[in-house]
């Protein structure tokens, strides 16, 4: 089965152009007491001028990595938790870029946990830290229901 570009380049006789495939995401992780970080470099996506099929590549790489390095080196969580996902990096982002750009790993974080990334019983909190190492850190914070 031939691809959408593959097919538009039989019919224009041009030749088809290949998508930029996104860069392998190091799938090792430091293993922390309530979490792990993940030495990955978070940037939004939102702003950037980049095929379509790199970023869906990245996404999904992303959301697929982050389930699997959790399911590996993390127990079930118990609920009602606070998720805090936290960008390390040399500089910092606006606030609204910084939740965009854990889109992914959110996704990742809920699909280890089993549920959809909108349950009431999980509270995410972002936070952002100046480091010399790209990073992000994901945190389970036991939420005590009165």
């Amino acid at each position: 089965m031939k691809s959408h570009a593959a097919a538009l380049a039989t019919l224009t006789g041009k030749p088809a152009k290949r998508a930029r495939k996104a860069k392998p995401i190091n799938a090792t992780a430091l293993v922390l007491e309530a979490g792990i970080v993940l030495p990955w470099r978070i940037n939004t996506t939102s702003n950037a001028n980049q095929n379509w099929r790199a970023r869906y590549a990245l996404a999904k790489q992303q959301r697929r990595n982050t389930a699997a390095i959790l399911a590996r080196t993390m127990n079930a969580i118990d609920l009602p938790v606070i998720v805090k996902l936290t960008r390390i990096g040399k500089g910092t982002l606006d606030d609204d870029n910084n939740v965009s750009a854990f889109k992914h790993i959110r996704d990742g974080v809920a699909d280890f946990m089993g549920i959809k990334d909108n349950d009431p019983r999980v509270r995410w909190q972002y936070a952002q830290e100046k480091g010399a190492e790209y990073a992000a850190r994901i945190e389970f914070i036991a939420e005590h229901v009165t």
